[in-house]
C-alpha cells in the first residue's frame, strides 16, 4: 500500500481481497476514483478482453493501477462471463512515467508490473 494512501484506499483494497484477484463483480471505477490514464497499449495483451488504467483516489490522490482481463478458453461459447481477473496495485511516479513512456509499445507485463 502507498504510504500516502488514505482510509478510503485501505478500505477499497481490503474489500477487494487485499489487491489482485478482485471480487469478480467489483470494479474500483465507481468507488471514489478518477481515471487519469487509459494505458492498455502500454501492456502486453492478455486474453480477449483486456484493459489497463491509472486511477487516482479522490480522497488522498494516491495512484493505482487498475487492470482487467477475461479468459473464455475454459468456458462454453454461450457463457456470459469468462474467468475474470482484476489487477489492483499502488503506483508511484516512476511507475506512471514507465507506463507513459511505453504507450503504444505493448512492452510491459501486467502480471508483474508494480509488484513489490
Amino acid at each position: 500500500m502507498n504510504p500516502e494512501s488514505c482510509e478510503d484506499c485501505l478500505r477499497r483494497t481490503l474489500e477487494n481481497k487485499r489487491g489482485d484477484a478482485f471480487n469478480p463483480t467489483a470494479s474500483p471505477l465507481d468507488d471514489g476514483l478518477d481515471q487519469l490514464l487509459e494505458c492498455t497499449s502500454s501492456f502486453q495483451p492478455i486474453n480477449s478482453y483486456f484493459s489497463v488504467h491509472v486511477m487516482r483516489c479522490r480522497s488522498c490522490g494516491a495512484l493505482w493501477l487498475s487492470g482487467y482481463h477475461e479468459d473464455f478458453d475454459a468456458r462454453p461459447v454461450e457463457a456470459e462471463w469468462g474467468v475474470r481477473t482484476w489487477i489492483w496495485r499502488p503506483l508511484n511516479a516512476d511507475h506512471v512515467a514507465r507506463i507513459e513512456a511505453s504507450r503504444g509499445t505493448q512492452s510491459l507485463d501486467l502480471e508483474v508490473f508494480a509488484v513489490d
